[in-house]
């Protein structure tokens, strides 16, 4: 059975905000304002900027 993406990359924080649908604040009908938290736990050959155990 194939790992769901919640076993491959364990969530430790998740942050959400609303999005402006009045377009008052952004020109766009959507939200980039999602912050997610976790560690790395590993990285592919060529990945030079994060290491295993990167926060």
């Amino acid at each position: 059975m194939a790992k769901s993406p919640e076993q491959e990359h364990p969530v430790k924080a998740f942050g959400y905000a609303a999005k402006d649908t009045s377009g008052h604040l952004a020109p766009f009908n959507f939200s980039r304002r999602h912050e997610i938290v976790g560690v790395v736990t590993e990285v592919g050959s060529k990945v030079t900027k994060f290491k295993v155990g990167d926060k």
